[in-house]
């Protein structure tokens, strides 16, 4: 649970953030080809927009952030080869299919950056080696493909743009008292005005 609140641009104790595991359909097969050569192949659905992971304020009114995700879904194949009756070599891929409905705005969402923010592919390589008979040993390698994409930096609340001219201004104020106070403590003490920046 990510206790946060305004998409973490203020925190407020107590506030929750949902973050439900979304329904998942899955689907698989194996089918032998050879004495010692097998493949598997494995299909999963993600209900993401069915899943409840709170709302985000808009300009048109609240949007749920699942329906900004949308639904996901992956698809998986291997090759499995029984080089001896101790050594199994084996070989797959992963490929997972976002099917985003605002990305920008779905990354508002502290509890958003769990997973890859685009497609991917994931390909892997392993073995496993019969040491005893009630000892196996298992080893793999794998590594993650996609494609870099630029996400643009949202502010959930339309109105948060007011409060940049506002942080100026009083910058700028507390700029013009300081150095109203220093020219009237130089100006009583007869030393130089202290340095000043102007923004």
């Amino acid at each position: 649970m990510i206790e946060d609140s305004f998409n973490g641009l203020f925190v407020i104790d107590g506030a929750k953030s949902r973050r439900d595991f979304p329904g998942m359909l899955g689907m698989g097969m194996s089918y032998q080809i050879s004495s010692k050569v097998r493949t598997e192949l494995d299909f999963n659905y993600f209900f993401q927009e069915q899943a409840d992971w709170g709302t985000v304020l808009t300009g048109t009114g609240e949007q749920e952030y699942s329906e900004l995700a949308g639904n996901c879904w992956s698809l998986g194949a291997s090759l499995i080869y029984q080089a001896c009756s101790r050594l199994q070599l084996s070989g797959g891929f992963i490929y997972t299919k976002f099917d985003f409905q605002d990305i920008d705005l779905y990354y508002t969402n502290t509890g958003a950056f769990e997973v890859l923010y685009s497609d991917n592919l994931n390909l892997g390589l392993g073995f496993s080696y019969e040491i005893l008979k009630s000892v196996k040993l298992n080893l793999g390698f794998s590594t993650t493909l996609w494609k870099d994409e630029t996400i643009k930096a949202l502010v959930a609340f339309p109105w948060m743009w007011m409060f940049k001219p506002i942080m100026l201004a009083m910058l700028w104020l507390s700029v013009w008292i300081y150095h109203s106070k220093s020219l009237s403590e130089n100006r009583q003490g007869g030393k130089p005005p202290r340095s000043l920046v102007y923004l």
